[in-house]
């Protein structure tokens, strides 16, 4: 028997990691316990499995995930969707009514909705499911980088949902309403077209605030310097304004403003990060 140790916990290895049931024969657990331990051994166990062993493992989590995934969306099918559905009305919509202008555009917006919550409900069992794979591949300093940022990128993710929720998305449905004249045009608004715009838009700022991460991410391996942040502030701030001017309609600017100052404060961020993370060696 083989056996790796971590703090006073015994993590056995079982002998038959040499033959061809490989990394497969090691319990889920005990590989998390080895994450401490030379990777050299980590991925000398990995390297016993054959390409059939890691398809099997592949098979294994991505039925994990499928089952996941599924309840999630029976969830909320059957529970969730309408909630969220009042929810997006009385908050992003003031109230404003939906209107289902063909047969199936109710049935694929409770989809829509489900679907989204199925990826929401399964998120961290895929995730585990994911880093269980790959880990055993990983570096030191990839895996130490990846448990660093997980916590902070699902953190920055939420806070960008909640920006559009509570601000972005409802602002720029008042505007949308007050476009066209009454006395022309009657709002009706397809219910599954605006679950899609809804959902697509938090979906943008949940990726904006992730910027942070990006520029950890790229400065940590050493590709882009924290001088390099600094000196094209600029022209950050210029790119900044032009996205925030496509993702707003706003013409009077309030709401690319408003967009603007939370962007620019994430790029400032960016560099503070940047600037812990960029190797000293090449800082130097």
């Amino acid at each position: 028997m083989m056996a790796l140790r971590q703090r006073s916990e015994p993590v056995v290895i079982p002998q038959s990691v040499g033959r061809p049931e490989g990394w497969l024969a090691v319990p889920e657990h005990a590989r998390f316990k080895a994450l401490g331990h030379p990777i050299s051994l980590i991925w000398a166990l990995a390297k016993e499995m054959s390409f059939f062993d890691h398809l099997e493992e592949l098979r294994r989590r991505l039925i994990v995930c499928i089952i996941a995934v599924g309840a999630g969306f029976v969830l909320g099918w059957v529970y969730l969707a309408e909630k969220i559905l009042l929810a997006i009305e009385a908050n992003m919509l003031g109230g404003m009514k939906l209107t289902a202008l063909t047969p199936l555009a109710a049935a694929l917006a409770r989809m829509k909705i489900s679907l989204v919550v199925a990826v929401a409900v399964a998120s961290p069992v895929i995730a585990y499911e994911a880093l269980a794979f790959l880990i055993p591949a990983l570096k030191p300093k990839e895996k130490k980088m990846v448990f660093k940022l997980a916590l902070p990128a699902v953190g920055l993710f939420l806070v960008g949902l909640a920006f559009g929720y509570y601000v972005m998305v409802p602002f720029t449905m008042d505007f949308l309403k007050t476009v066209v004249n009454e006395d022309l045009i009657v709002n009706l608004w397809s219910v599954d077209q605006t679950v899609s715009f809804v959902f697509l838009m938090l979906l943008v700022f949940g990726l904006i605030f992730e910027y942070p991460l990006l520029a950890t991410l790229l400065s940590s391996i050493g590709l882009v310097s924290p001088q390099f942040f600094r000196k094209n502030r600029a022209l950050a701030l210029i790119a900044i304004l032009i996205i925030a001017a496509v993702i707003t309609p706003d013409p009077t600017m309030v709401s690319q403003i408003i967009v603007s100052i939370p962007m620019y404060l994430l790029y400032e961020v960016g560099i503070i990060c940047s600037s812990l993370v960029y190797p000293k060696e090449k800082a130097g």
